[in-house]
C-alpha cells in the first residue's frame, strides 16, 4: 500500500502536462499582466511608459484574439485585463487594434478601469482627436 504522498504523486504523473498548463495559462497570464501594470505604474517617465507597453504588447496578442472570438460574456477581471490593452494600444499608437478592441468594449459592456474618470469611447475619442489637431498644426512642408 502506498503513503499518500506516494499515491498523489503517482496521481500527478498519470496527469498529462499539457492539460496543466492550458488550465494554469489564464491564470499565470493574469498574475504576469497585474505584475507588468504595477511595473509600469511606478515608471515615471511617459516614454518608458510607452516603450515598455510596447514591449509587453505582443505577449497579450494571442489572448485578447482569444477574447475577441468568444461569444459568452467576459469575467469581470478579463474585462477589466482588456480595457487595460486597449489603452495601451493607443497609447503606443496601434490605433486600428485600438478601434477594433472598443468595438468589442462596446458592444459587451466593458468599462474603463476604475482609475480612469472618462469611458472608453471619451478616452479613444479624446486621444485621436489630439493626434489629429496636432497634425493639423504641424508645419506643411
Amino acid at each position: 500500500m502506498l503513503s499518500p504522498a506516494a499515491q498523489q504523486r503517482a496521481a500527478f504523473a498519470r496527469v498529462e502536462p499539457d492539460k496543466i498548463e492550458v488550465q494554469a495559462a489564464p491564470n499565470l497570464l493574469m498574475t504576469k499582466f497585474s505584475m507588468d501594470l504595477a511595473r509600469i505604474k511606478h515608471l515615471k517617465s511617459r516614454q518608458k511608459r510607452t516603450q515598455t507597453k510596447q514591449s509587453l504588447l505582443p505577449e497579450y496578442q494571442a489572448w485578447l484574439d482569444e477574447q475577441l472570438a468568444k461569444v459568452e460574456p467576459l469575467l469581470s477581471h478579463e474585462a477589466t485585463m482588456l480595457a487595460w490593452l486597449l489603452i495601451w494600444h493607443l497609447d503606443t499608437g496601434l490605433y486600428g487594434r485600438t478601434l477594433e478592441l472598443l468595438s468589442f468594449a462596446l458592444c459587451h459592456g466593458i468599462q474603463a478601469p476604475r482609475e480612469f474618470e472618462r469611458n472608453l469611447i471619451e478616452l479613444v475619442t479624446e486621444e485621436i482627436s489630439l493626434i489629429l489637431s496636432s497634425a493639423n498644426n504641424a508645419p506643411q512642408k
